[in-house]
């Protein structure tokens, strides 16, 4: 005998019940075999689909196997005689629910359908049979579920809409909102998770996949009704799902829940017109209008639903008709409303008696209490009327919707969402872009998961924009994480939305973006005036409260948590995530957001990060981005260029040496990317950096301030305080896709020393190459602004505390010397751009032939051979008593010749007379008295005059300066040096600097930056004219004396420089008196290392002097020719070592030079009367010293005695002994080369009778009492012939008791000059 279950005891069921329950057992192994077999059966159809066996299963057959569970299942839950729907909506009355059924593999039929539904794509036909099979079969299976089966049902019911056809989209989303919906959300309450979690997924699922807004909005409504914080179900879809998916959430909340800043956007113009839904129709098998009765009721018994609709799952769902049939047969049963979909959600107030003032919409309640009000459709009220509807005393169970409320006051689940939310959102703006054919040739199309336009996405960012600014509004303890995260991205969607392309696309590709920036105007339009009207204010009030952090998001490392959206998303080199981050900042530009204080902040940072990071072959890269940024013309940022430097500016005042090093790196790298930068601006920036280290606030310092007072930067707080900016990362917490180090380009300096003069050297580069960017004029001259800017700039630098403070101990390379030879060649690439290219004073041109060339050659050489062939010369000859001439030996010509000695008395030893000037200095005139005179005569005395720089006198005040006065051998000037051009104090400065300065190259370019300035720039003939004093002390005191202790042959380089250079000075006022002085107290030494040295100097000078004009510039000609007979004369010096050397270093002298030395002698010859025996004297020495050389030519002699024999006509012309002038060659009187030899001789005879001014210097003056025979000067009275040369050697010296007028000049028996001084006390050169 059976036995009733105890559990059927406990419920009290009839005794019928109990017999029923026993037929069922005995029946139950039958019903149980046949559906496992049916199960297996829908293994077997996934499997024959999965592999392919053919003939492959149909939908039709699988559908009807589902049918047949189905069947099965209503069956079952027919002969239930409790609503298992009742108990479905409490989880705890699971196991009575699970009671009332037989045991049937339900969850073998629920496993055996997930697969089916996977495999639903392989079905060839009859899917939609298969679909709406397998809708019912779950719908019909819901009740028989147990727990964790049920909670999976919605999600797997929602993943069949991404495999079924659309034409079962509808019955999908039905089946979701009618049938298994309504009776798994109530089962959990809101704090549960996993339902949560669930409907999130079915939101997305139904979402993604369904086109049909109107199935979006059915779904949303009746998870609205049946969830009240679905807000967080929406947040979560929008944060984490597609795109598709986000776009319609965002749209669905923005238009279904009231707003909550009316102000902030239009609703009206918001939301496009949603597809009126498809209405749920009446499920009863006989309803008199099928298909066209929309459902208005529901009933949720079990067997009313499978009597009246027997293929339908229960509850069953009315129209108005057949509910009112059904329940006059059946009044028992209970018919409820259901709500209707929502035909247009208003903004105001729905209720018909509200009496409220304000009527906007806060509010909508999904109750059927309150829908009843509404015609069954959800209601929207104003704050009056939901709090009159729903309060302690009633409407507490009601499902209501509220605005969003602010974020910071969500639980910390709903505020992740939030977060995220607007994140994605704001992410899915992106840069427009056009494929090309180049673009898609040979790459496989990559399909698009998500079905939206690329102008929906850069209008989806409205949304995310909305949030945050009407819902972020940050507090005192918003989470600084959460806010960063969401100003960085904020910024991310301003650079996507700005349409910022990096101007590397073809022309096709531009010509389509502007296409589509056409296309897109309204959008674009719609995303610049939300950008004006909301978001920029907003920011600016971030700025402002929050300004750490917004200035931290800026950065190009910022914090982790704002390290998000475009290249933080992506593993991209750190030269692709800077120029990013730059577009990004760029595009907040525009819009005042970057003010004058941020950007002073940020751009140092972005500077550093590009200098460090980025490697100098990818710095082409960031030109476009900076080049816009940093475009001093056009600037977005709304600055001047003082402005816009000013972060760069600032490290210049009064900072360190190692901020300015850095700041210097910047402007060097911008530089090297063709950024112009105002050279104005370089002036006074470098200006400041220099003049802090050069003490601070010295005097010089002030003044130099004064000087570029007009360039100044404005000052910004202290400065003092300003440390080296630290931009680092981590590599390890960023998504960089190249671990090579840090580019770091500053070498490591020991000294402040160092540390200035690299500074120097990186300013000197950057402003070199700017001037070449903005193509400056070259060689424009000394008097330009931009040359005395340049000028006044190296004046600072060469003055700082680095020059010549240096002693280089080192044998190896010594870095700091390397970084001074650098500098120099800096300023001298400077001082070249800006200078003439060619001197101002070019070489002589090379001689043009002025008569035939034959006559200007000695005798053929077969004459020569000849044996004492005499010289027959066709001219007149002078009477010998008036002719001050001379008859010079020519070896092979005559064996004795005679001369006439003109006696030179001591009055004609002459001193350095100083030149014709406007000074007067204390001179007494000499005036002749007699014995008797004496005592009554007076004499007057002129006083000393101060004279200014335009040569007028100047009474001293007493309050003057001493140090302005400036004491020269011609006066005492009055003038300041800092009073000077800028061109004349760089001079200045490196002619104080030449004697501090050992090392050669430094020296070499130096003087090249000397001989640019006063050769090409003629920058001291002007001086000599316009700051005379200046220049006379300058000429005394720096530059001859100077340059003539450089001119050492040790190094030639040097030499080449420095020689040009003297000579041009000695063409200058003051310049050949100096000279002449110099080199007289160098040949007079009593020290014969001091001759040792000059006759290396004057040779070395002699070397060098083929650049430099000559010809026509007497004062030279006579320096040199005084500076060579020192030279020859040192043959015989009675030191062995010196005569050595300048016999040697003679040879050594080129051909060029040689010749130009002849003629600088015969200038003198010619000129200087006085002159012609020591002249005569030094070449006879110089022709058997360098016998090969050809010293004396036929060429010599005749235009000496041309000169000789004008000169003596002129004589006789005064006496009246002859009427006409005529010259040797006969040459035409009237011709300049006629007239030019007249001058020169009248010149002569006027020095010699003392008629002519007596500034002419004489060789007679300069050897003085030292020369060994100063009382006649004349040439020799007899030579000896060469045959009897060896006579003389072998007797030596004889005596005569006769006193000569000139000496024998016997010192070409020894070329050398050394075996006459074997033995001799002299030739020991510690006794000279």
């Amino acid at each position: 005998m059976l036995k009733i279950p105890a559990r059927f005891k406990q419920c009290d069921l009839s005794v019928s019940l109990a017999f029923d329950y026993c037929d069922c057992i005995v029946n139950m192994g039958t019903r149980a075999a046949a559906f496992t077999a049916k199960i297996r059966s829908l293994y077997d159809y996934q499997l024959r689909l999965m592999q392919g066996v053919m003939p492959p299963p149909s939908g039709v057959d699988i559908a009807n196997t589902i049918k047949y569970f189905s069947q099965t299942l209503l069956t079952v839950l027919k002969d239930v005689p409790n609503s298992p729907f009742d108990l479905l909506k409490n989880p705890d009355m699971d196991s009575i629910r699970m009671g009332l059924f037989p045991s049937l593999d339900y969850k073998g039929l629920y496993n055996s359908l997930i697969p089916l539904i996977e495999v639903a794509p392989l079905i060839q036909y009859g899917i939609h049979s298969f679909g709406q099979a397998t809708l019912q079969c779950l719908g019909c299976l819901l009740p028989f579920l147990e727990h964790d089966l049920i909670d999976n049902l919605p999600y797997l019911t929602a993943s069949s809409i991404a495999v079924l056809p659309s034409s079962l989209h509808q019955d999908i989303v039905n089946s979701l909102c009618f049938y298994i919906l309504p009776f798994t959300i109530p089962r959990h309450n809101d704090k549960d998770q996993e339902i949560c979690q669930s409907v999130s997924a079915v939101i997305m699922m139904v979402f993604q996949y369904s086109g049909n807004p109107a199935h979006h909005c059915q779904l949303l409504e009746c998870l609205m009704t049946l969830k009240q914080n679905i807000l967080k179900d929406i947040l979560s879809v929008i944060a984490y799902g597609t795109s598709t998916a986000r776009s319609s959430a965002a749209r669905l909340l923005f238009y279904y829940w009231p707003t909550f800043n009316a102000n902030l956007f239009d609703r009206k113009n918001l939301i496009c017109k949603f597809a009126d839904p498809t209405p749920f129709v009446c499920q009863r098998d006989m309803c008199p209008n099928a298909g066209n009765a929309e459902a208005a009721k529901v009933c949720y018994d079990h067997c009313i639903s499978i009597t009246f609709a027997n293929d339908t799952p229960p509850p069953l769902y009315l129209c108005i008709e057949c509910a009112n049939e059904i329940h006059r047969e059946h009044p028992n049963q209970m018919f409820f409303d259901i709500l209707h979909p929502m035909q247009q959600v208003s903004m105001i107030c729905e209720n018909k008696n509200c009496r409220s003032t304000d009527k906007s919409a806060i509010s909508i309640c999904f109750s059927t209490e309150c829908a009843s009000y509404n015609g069954n459709h959800p209601i929207r009220y104003c704050e009056q009327c939901h709090n009159n509807r729903h309060n302690n005393r009633r409407g507490g169970d009601h499902v209501v919707h509220r605005s969003l409320p602010p974020t910071w006051s969500m639980d910390a689940e709903m505020q992740t969402y939030m977060v995220e939310a607007i994140v994605s959102l704001l992410k899915e703006a992106k840069i427009p872009t056009v494929e090309t054919k180049e673009n898609v040739e040979g790459k496989a199309p990559i399909p698009a998961v998500d079905n939206i336009t690329v102008e929906e996405r850069q209008l989806l960012g409205r949304y995310g924009v909305w949030l945050l600014v009407g819902r972020c509004t940050p507090t005192d303890n918003t989470p600084t994480e959460v806010l960063g995260r969401l100003l960085a991205m904020l910024f991310h969607w301003f650079h996507m939305t700005a349409y910022s392309y990096d101007g590397k696309m073809s022309v096709v590709q531009n010509l389509c973006n502007y296409y589509l920036a056409f296309c897109t105007g309204q959008e674009e339009s719609t995303l610049e005036k939300l950008k004006t009207e909301n978001v920029c204010g907003w920011l600016r009030d971030i700025s402002k409260t929050h300004y750490k952090l917004f200035i931290s998001c800026l950065l190009p490392h910022p914090p982790e948590y704002a390290r998000i959206g475009g290249h933080w998303d992506t593993l991209a080199s750190r030269t692709s995530h800077l120029k990013d981050g730059l577009n990004r900042l760029f595009c907040l530009v525009p819009y005042e957001v970057i003010t004058q204080e941020i950007w002073d902040y940020v751009m140092p940072h972005w500077m550093e990060a590009i200098v460090n990071d980025v490697p100098e072959k990818e710095l082409t890269e960031l030109r476009i981005i900076l080049s816009k940024i940093l475009d001093t013309d056009m600037s977005p940022l709304g600055f001047d260029a003082k402005k816009m430097y000013q972060f760069v500016a600032g490290r210049f005042q009064k900072t360190s040496a190692k901020v300015q090093e850095q700041a210097l790196h910047w402007l060097q790298t911008l530089t090297m990317l063709e950024i112009i930068i105002p050279l104005h601006l370089l002036f006074a920036i470098f200006g400041d950096g220099v003049t802090y280290m050069k003490g601070g606030t010295d005097e010089n310092a002030e003044k130099a301030i004064q000087y570029h007072e007009h360039l100044e930067v404005n000052e910004g707080p202290k400065r003092g305080s300003i440390s080296p900016v630290i931009e680092d990362c981590d590599s390890v917490k960023t998504s960089f896709s190249d671990d090579e180090n840090r580019f770091s380009q500053q070498p490591e300096f020991e000294t402040d020393a160092e540390h200035n003069l690299f500074c120097c050297i990186l300013m000197l580069d950057i402003l070199l190459k700017q001037m070449e960017l903005q193509d400056i004029d070259k060689h424009t001259g000394l008097n330009s602004s931009l040359c005395k800017d340049v000028c006044w700039l190296l004046k600072c630098m060469i003055t700082a505390a680095w020059i010549g403070n240096h002693t280089c101990t080192s044998k190896s390379e010594c870095s700091y010397c390397e970084s001074s030879i650098m500098w120099h060649q800096l300023s001298l690439q400077l001082i070249k751009y800006l200078s003439p290219i060619y001197p101002a004073h070019p070489p002589d041109p090379p001689l043009e032939d002025t008569w035939d060339e034959h006559s200007r050659k000695s005798p053929p050489e077969s004459d020569k051979k000849e044996s004492k062939s005499d010289v027959v010369l066709n001219m007149p000859i002078p009477e010998v008593h008036s002719v001050g001439g001379v008859l010079v030996h020519m070896p092979h010509v005559c064996s004795i010749m005679t001369a006439t000695v003109e006696t030179v008395s001591e009055q004609l030893d002459l001193a350095a007379i100083i030149p014709a000037e406007k000074v007067v200095s204390a001179v007494a005139r000499a005036i002749t008295l007699s014995e008797t005179d004496v005592a009554t005569a007076t004499a007057q005395i002129a006083k000393p005059q101060v004279i200014g720089e335009n040569d007028e006198p100047v009474e001293p005040e007493p309050g003057d300066d001493l140090d302005n006065f400036w004491q020269t051998s011609v006066g005492k000037f009055k003038f300041n040096v800092d009073d000077l051009p800028q061109p004349l104090q760089y001079i200045h400065q490196l002619l104080q600097e030449l004697p501090k300065v050992d090392k050669p190259d430094i020296l070499y370019y130096m003087l090249q930056c000397l001989n640019i300035l006063i050769l090409h720039g003629d920058a001291c003939t002007k001086a000599s004219k316009e700051h005379r004093g200046f220049f006379i002390w300058c000429q005394e005191n720096l530059l001859i004396k100077n340059l003539w202790e450089l001119c050492n042959s040790e190094h030639s380089h040097i030499c080449q420089e420095a020689v040009p250079l003297l000579l041009h000075c000695i063409t200058l006022p003051a310049g050949s008196d100096v000279f002449w002085r110099v080199i007289q107290e160098a040949f007079h030494s009593n020290e014969w290392c001091v001759r040792y040295t000059a006759v290396e100097r004057v040779t070395v000078i002699a070397r060098f002097m083929d650049s430099s004009p000559l010809r026509n510039i007497l004062p030279l000609q006579a320096a040199l020719a005084n500076a060579f007979c020192y030279l020859i004369s040192s043959m015989d010096d009675t030191n062995i070592y010196v005569a050595q050397r300048a016999t040697l270093y003679l040879g050594t002298i080129h051909d060029f030079a040689i010749k130009s030395l002849i003629m600088c002698l015969e200038t003198q010859f010619d000129t200087v009367i006085v002159d012609r025996p020591m002249v005569l004297q030094s070449l006879y020495q110089l022709h058997n010293s360098l016998s090969e050389r050809k010293i004396l030519t036929w060429e010599f002699f005749l235009n000496r005695f041309d000169t000789l024999f004008l000169e003596a006509q002129i004589n006789l012309e005064k006496t009246g002994d002859i009427s006409c002038l005529r010259d040797l060659r006969n040459t035409d009187l009237n011709s300049e080369t006629f007239l030019r030899k007249l001058h020169r001789a009248h010149e002569a005879l006027s020095q010699s009778d003392g008629s002519a001014a007596s500034s002419v210097k004489t060789l007679s003056a300069s050897f003085g009492t030292k020369w060994p025979y100063k009382r006649t000067m004349s040439a020799p009275a007899s030579i000896i012939p060469r045959h009897e040369n060896k006579v003389i050697t072998e007797t030596k010296e004889k005596v005569y008791s006769r006193q000569y007028s000139a000496p024998i000049l016997k010192r070409k028996s020894s070329r050398f000059g050394i075996g006459q001084f074997l033995g001799t006390s002299n030739s020991i050169p510690g006794r000279n």
